[in-house]
């Protein structure tokens, strides 16, 4: 499943956030994540990579990625489960 908020332009920065079962901390990554690449000036994109989570995480990031088309932001599952780097 791929999800995102961001056009094809060139970015400067690519930021990758492993998640899995990370329902209790995964939108304040992002959301800090963001905020510090905002401050920098470059374009960039931030990729939630989820190794199917059991727990809301994915549904938390869809929900952010909805109210927050303005922030270039992916969101992809992995399935089956492919362990730990995988991208």
């Amino acid at each position: 499943m791929l999800m995102n908020n961001f056009k094809e332009e060139k970015v400067d920065i690519s930021v990758v956030i492993s998640c899995y079962n990370e329902e209790q901390f995964i939108i304040g990554t992002v959301e800090n994540v963001i905020g510090a690449l905002n401050e920098t000036g470059y374009r960039y994109e931030v990729i939630v990579m989820d190794d199917t989570s059991g727990d809301s995480s994915v549904e938390l990031v869809e929900k952010y990625i909805e109210k927050h088309p303005e922030y270039p932001l992916k969101l992809i599952v992995n399935s089956p489960n492919r362990g730990l780097a995988y991208i």
